[in-house]
């Protein structure tokens, strides 16, 4: 009898979690975006760049008025098109440090993007059942939907049961048709062209040989420095990051080229990449140059230079 009863106060006890729990979890009702001018909406600085660029262009983006709310698309408001911003900048920086990147417009039918984007939250699922789907993470774009007449909203994603947006939406509006495209340009200061493209943007002067050898470094080139070495310093002329997927530099590619021959001619161009060295302490950072004409070395302070074979100097002679 005692089991009994105590096996019904715990189903009730369960039961009444559950209701508790329900109710506490119950998704608030979205409330509706405003509506406000085109002319409020304004595509940020791509989230690589923020922070270490500024918009290199005569607009005053401080002047742009307030965006209005965020939320649900009223049923007042019939969208012609959808803009979307680039979340990264391109694969390519100038010498002036100038990086492009896209506000894309998209145009069709809207039916599946609103129903998408003004579906209710999900209740939250029980954190032990909380797993992670694509349609979950996180936003990372910026977009907003504009009307026939101007007009423009900032939609907000349905919440899904793990917490996460629901970015069904913007799916959609990337599965329309993009009728154009409007490059936009940041301009990076030197320490974020080193950090994003792993290169030095600045070379006061090409390494200089010695006893080590390259394979001690752990090299695997993400992206790469141009240097103009006809003047009495290297004038750097853009980067570019490179396809990890096919490394140029790495300790295998180095591997199996020889080491260079006696060579006296002068290289007028050199890309640069940085690698750390295990070596030191503090994993310092070293200066990779190869030339790219003359004697088509590889080189670094204090290490052994190595011929660079063809596919590599045709493979960092790209400029796109």
């Amino acid at each position: 009898m005692n089991g009994r009863r105590a096996g019904l106060t715990l189903f009730v006890a369960v039961l009444l979690a559950m209701t508790a729990y329900g109710v506490a979890t119950t998704p608030q009702p979205r409330t509706a975006a405003q509506i406000g001018s085109a002319d409020s909406f304004v595509c940020p600085l791509p989230q690589n760049v923020s922070g270490s660029a500024d918009i290199p262009t005569a607009a005053d983006r401080s002047a742009v008025s307030p965006r209005p709310a965020a939320g649900t698309v009223p049923t007042t408001f019939a969208p012609t098109s959808a803009v979307v911003c680039d979340t990264f900048t391109g694969d390519t920086v100038a010498a002036d440090g100038t990086v492009s990147y896209f506000e894309r417009h998209y145009s069709g039918d809207f039916g599946p993007v609103i129903e998408a984007l003004n579906a209710p939250s999900s209740r939250p699922a029980w954190p032990i059942f909380c797993g992670t789907s694509e349609y979950s993470m996180p936003p990372l774009t910026d977009m907003w939907l504009i009307d026939a007449d101007g007009r423009a909203l900032e939609p907000t994603y349905p919440i899904g049961e793990c917490g996460f947006d629901n970015t069904l939406g913007l799916y959609e509006i990337q599965s329309l048709t993009e009728i154009s495209a409007v490059e936009l340009y940041a301009r990076l200061d030197p320490t974020a062209i080193d950090l994003l493209f792993n290169c030095p943007s600045a070379l006061t002067t090409l390494p200089i040989p010695g006893p080590r050898s390259l394979l001690d470094l752990p090299i695997f080139a993400s992206g790469f420095c141009r240097f103009d070495t006809t003047g009495p310093v290297p004038a750097f002329t853009g980067a570019r990051t490179l396809d990890i997927a096919e490394p140029v530099l790495s300790q295998e590619v180095l591997a199996d080229l020889p080491a260079a021959t006696p060579c006296t001619e002068t290289a007028t161009s050199v890309v640069a990449v940085t690698v750390t060295d295990p070596a030191t302490s503090d994993w310092g950072p070293v200066t990779i140059a190869v030339e790219l004409d003359g004697c088509r070395r590889i080189l670094g302070d204090g290490f052994i230079p190595i011929m660079a074979s063809p596919n590599i100097v045709t493979a960092l002679s790209s400029t796109g």
